[in-house]
């Protein structure tokens, strides 16, 4: 199937009326002519551009111009393409040969068209906005939802039941040593006294740092609440533009 092609991209060039159709055998052009047409058969188009711009500088043959513009065309240079077959236009060939010179400048002239047009609707493509992104939970979390505030309420809570119940133990072992109604009942119920006291002192410690975590929960929720007002969306001019106001 090459060798069709190439037999009849000979025959197109044969048939010039020009003596000069073909640059004479054993000429650096003719040369260049066979090797430019070998590597276009090889869809080796660049190097067939490079072999044939040689033997046309050295013939100044237009024949050598039709190859070089399919070349260019089929090797996505369609804008040096079309100054080539203008060029090759320019010579006066054939009709049949000019008409597919034409047909090959509008195919390029569209390709041109399409890529101008496809650069252009990139190039005008809005940038992507820096406010796309769908905000953080975080943001939209509610002040009551806080985790730490909580935390501090439950550890509250939970010291206020132990305090209680080691100051009642404590209250309690005293109030028995202190109610004997004999020697021997307040020597046995004296030795807990002790250790009622140390239960009393716990319980009352406890009691306090449930107070500082009960307390600290509320000023906690109170910064909260504060907070989520103050990041409420910013008013803008346009509403369209809205963002969140850090």
């Amino acid at each position: 199937m090459r060798g069709g092609a190439l037999i009849s991209l000979l025959v197109l060039l044969l048939a010039s009326p020009r003596a000069h159709a073909v640059p004479s055998a054993g000429t650096e052009a003719a040369e260049q002519f066979h090797r430019g047409i070998r590597e276009y058969q090889l869809q080796h188009y660049a190097e067939a551009i490079q072999l044939l711009e040689i033997g046309f500088r050295l013939s100044g043959d237009p024949d050598f111009l039709y190859p070089l513009a399919q070349s260019q065309r089929l090797n996505g240079e369609c804008s040096k393409a079309i100054v080539s077959y203008q060029r090759f236009l320019q010579s006066s060939p054939p009709d049949y040969r000019a008409q597919a010179a034409r047909e090959n400048i509008t195919r390029c002239e569209k390709l041109i068209a399409e890529q101008s047009v496809a650069s252009k609707a990139l190039s005008d493509a809005p940038p992507p906005s820096a406010t796309s992104a769908p905000p953080s939970a975080s943001l939209h979390r509610p002040w009551y939802r806080d985790w730490l505030a909580p935390t501090l309420l439950a550890s509250g809570a939970a010291a206020v039941v132990a305090g209680a119940s080691l100051f009642a133990v404590g209250h309690e072992q005293a109030v028995g040593a202190n109610g004997a109604t004999s020697d021997q009942v307040f020597d046995s119920r004296s030795r807990g006294a002790s250790s009622a006291y140390s239960f009393q002192i716990a319980g009352l410690t406890l009691l306090g740092v449930a107070g500082a975590l009960v307390l600290g929960s509320t000023v906690r929720w109170i910064y909260c609440a504060k907070r989520h007002r103050g990041k409420g969306p910013a008013p803008t001019a346009d509403a369209s533009t809205a963002a969140i106001a850090f």
